[in-house]
């Protein structure tokens, strides 16, 4: 980038004094905020039309991109009640298991590891129908990737 004398836009910042490049850097940085803010209204907004018609993928004259489903998060909503539920099956080596799921100490709210659990359902009957009963689980939003399609020829 040249300035109209040749210079380079660093070299040309040097002819300002400390109070120009001040108001400079400021009015460049909110300049770059509201650009940034309009930027990810823009990308929300085609997510959601996306969402909306219940497509997964964008293929416009000069834009492809891919609707990623989001994560899927796990909740326990009376997480004593379903340890004990899964305590009173018996005693065994997997019950150790399931201790490592409840960190101690509990108090305040005891939160359960769901990488513990998920690996205590991979054993499936009764465990992976109680796992299943008091989990919640459900999907985030998902997330939009976008790619400028190459030009022909270019």
């Amino acid at each position: 980038m040249t300035t109209t004398d040749n210079k380079t836009a660093p070299d040309a910042l040097e002819e300002y004094d400390d109070d120009a490049l001040a108001e400079m850097a400021d009015g460049f940085r909110a300049e770059a905020d509201r650009l940034s803010r309009l930027a990810r209204g823009a990308h929300e907004e085609l997510r959601q039309r996306m969402v909306e018609r219940g497509a997964t993928k964008l293929d416009t004259e000069h834009w492809e991109g891919m609707l990623k489903p989001g994560a899927i998060n796990h909740t326990v909503d009376d997480v004593a009640r379903f340890r004990e539920r899964l305590a009173h099956l018996g005693r065994g080596a997997w019950l150790d298991e399931l201790d490592a799921a409840f960190p101690i100490p509990p108090p305040p709210p005891m939160r359960a590891d769901h990488r513990v659990l998920n690996e205590l359902h991979k054993r499936g009957g009764v465990v992976a129908a109680i796992i299943d009963e008091e989990r919640k689980s459900m999907r985030g939003d998902p997330t939009l990737e976008l790619r400028r399609k190459v030009a022909d020829g270019a």
